[in-house]
Protein backbone atom coordinates (compact mmCIF):
# COMPACT_ATOMS: atom_id res chain seq x y z
CA UNK A 1 0.00 0.00 0.00
CA UNK A 2 3.00 2.72 1.05
CA UNK A 3 4.25 1.52 -2.76
CA UNK A 4 0.58 2.50 -3.99
CA UNK A 5 0.49 5.50 -2.03
CA UNK A 6 3.69 7.34 -3.44
CA UNK A 7 2.82 6.30 -6.77
CA UNK A 8 -0.01 8.21 -6.46
CA UNK A 9 2.23 11.20 -4.87
CA UNK A 10 1.80 10.71 -1.41
CA UNK A 11 5.11 11.59 0.22
CA UNK A 12 4.72 11.78 4.33
CA UNK A 13 4.18 8.39 5.18
CA UNK A 14 5.66 6.19 8.39
CA UNK A 15 5.33 2.21 8.17
CA UNK A 16 5.18 0.57 11.59
CA UNK A 17 5.21 -2.91 12.52
CA UNK A 18 3.16 -3.41 15.44
CA UNK A 19 4.90 -6.51 16.88
CA UNK A 20 8.25 -4.91 16.11
CA UNK A 21 7.90 -1.57 17.26
CA UNK A 22 6.87 -0.99 21.23
CA UNK A 23 3.05 0.50 20.95
CA UNK A 24 4.06 3.55 23.02
CA UNK A 25 5.82 4.75 20.27
CA UNK A 26 3.24 4.10 17.55
CA UNK A 27 0.74 5.55 19.63
CA UNK A 28 2.29 9.02 19.96
CA UNK A 29 3.16 8.84 15.77
CA UNK A 30 -0.39 8.43 15.40
CA UNK A 31 -1.64 11.60 17.14
CA UNK A 32 0.54 13.49 14.02
CA UNK A 33 -0.80 11.90 11.36
CA UNK A 34 -4.91 12.63 10.05
CA UNK A 35 -4.86 9.29 8.06
CA UNK A 36 -3.72 5.71 8.96
CA UNK A 37 -4.04 2.21 7.43
CA UNK A 38 -4.55 -0.35 9.42
CA UNK A 39 -3.32 -3.48 7.98
CA UNK A 40 -2.72 -6.93 10.10
CA UNK A 41 -3.91 -10.20 10.04
CA UNK A 42 -6.64 -12.37 12.02
CA UNK A 43 -4.89 -14.95 14.20
CA UNK A 44 -6.53 -17.65 16.25
CA UNK A 45 -10.35 -16.40 15.23
CA UNK A 46 -9.28 -12.67 16.68
CA UNK A 47 -7.20 -9.48 15.57
CA UNK A 48 -3.84 -9.63 15.57
CA UNK A 49 -2.66 -9.54 19.24
CA UNK A 50 -0.67 -6.30 18.74
CA UNK A 51 -2.73 -4.78 16.51
CA UNK A 52 -5.22 -5.27 19.18
CA UNK A 53 -3.79 -3.55 21.88
CA UNK A 54 -2.45 -1.18 19.80
CA UNK A 55 -6.20 0.19 18.84
CA UNK A 56 -7.33 -0.72 22.61
CA UNK A 57 -4.25 1.99 23.51
CA UNK A 58 -5.63 4.52 21.22
CA UNK A 59 -9.51 3.99 22.16
CA UNK A 60 -8.62 4.74 25.94
CA UNK A 61 -6.87 7.79 24.69
CA UNK A 62 -10.06 8.80 22.84
CA UNK A 63 -8.55 8.81 20.10
CA UNK A 64 -10.54 10.57 17.22
CA UNK A 65 -10.99 13.26 14.12
CA UNK A 66 -9.28 10.73 11.75
CA UNK A 67 -9.29 8.84 8.88
CA UNK A 68 -8.58 5.56 8.48
CA UNK A 69 -8.32 2.79 5.94
CA UNK A 70 -8.19 -0.95 6.73
CA UNK A 71 -6.99 -4.04 5.10
CA UNK A 72 -7.49 -7.73 6.70
CA UNK A 73 -5.33 -10.98 6.13
CA UNK A 74 -7.36 -14.62 6.73
CA UNK A 75 -6.60 -18.07 6.27
CA UNK A 76 -9.49 -19.87 6.73
CA UNK A 77 -11.81 -17.37 9.27
CA UNK A 78 -11.80 -13.72 8.88
CA UNK A 79 -11.90 -11.61 12.35
CA UNK A 80 -9.24 -9.00 11.79
CA UNK A 81 -11.12 -6.43 9.37
CA UNK A 82 -14.11 -6.79 11.53
CA UNK A 83 -12.47 -5.75 14.31
CA UNK A 84 -10.81 -2.98 12.98
CA UNK A 85 -13.78 -1.66 11.89
CA UNK A 86 -15.08 -1.68 14.75
CA UNK A 87 -12.72 0.29 16.48
CA UNK A 88 -12.99 3.09 13.88
CA UNK A 89 -16.99 3.20 13.74
CA UNK A 90 -17.18 2.59 17.84
CA UNK A 91 -14.55 3.77 19.62
CA UNK A 92 -12.65 6.42 17.43
CA UNK A 93 -15.28 9.60 17.74
CA UNK A 94 -15.45 11.96 14.63
CA UNK A 95 -13.35 9.46 12.39
CA UNK A 96 -14.12 7.74 9.07
CA UNK A 97 -13.49 4.86 6.76
CA UNK A 98 -12.38 6.08 3.90
CA UNK A 99 -12.98 3.57 0.82
CA UNK A 100 -14.18 -0.32 1.45
CA UNK A 101 -12.22 -1.94 4.08
CA UNK A 102 -10.61 -5.04 2.49
CA UNK A 103 -10.52 -8.55 3.79
CA UNK A 104 -7.86 -10.50 1.41
CA UNK A 105 -7.19 -14.65 1.84
CA UNK A 106 -4.27 -15.81 2.42
CA UNK A 107 -2.23 -14.15 -0.08
CA UNK A 108 -3.27 -11.40 -2.47
CA UNK A 109 -4.69 -12.85 -5.50
CA UNK A 110 -3.80 -10.97 -9.29
CA UNK A 111 -7.68 -10.33 -9.77
CA UNK A 112 -7.76 -8.74 -6.11
CA UNK A 113 -4.89 -5.80 -6.96
CA UNK A 114 -8.01 -3.74 -8.30
CA UNK A 115 -9.82 -3.42 -4.82
CA UNK A 116 -6.34 -2.06 -3.32
CA UNK A 117 -5.88 0.71 -6.38
CA UNK A 118 -9.24 1.83 -5.36
CA UNK A 119 -8.59 2.13 -1.60
CA UNK A 120 -5.07 3.44 -3.07
CA UNK A 121 -6.82 5.87 -5.19
CA UNK A 122 -9.32 6.84 -2.08
CA UNK A 123 -6.95 7.20 0.45
CA UNK A 124 -4.49 9.67 -1.96
CA UNK A 125 -7.67 11.79 -2.76
CA UNK A 126 -8.51 11.84 0.75
CA UNK A 127 -5.53 13.30 2.03
CA UNK A 128 -4.83 15.23 -0.99
CA UNK A 129 -8.51 17.05 -0.20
Amino acid sequence: MANKLALRGITDMRMYDVSKTHPSFIVAEAWKYSHLVLAAPTYNLNLYLTMENFLHDLKCLHFQNRKFAVIGNHSWASAAKKRMVEYVTEYFKESELIGDALDFKSSLKTEQEKELDALADAIAESVKA
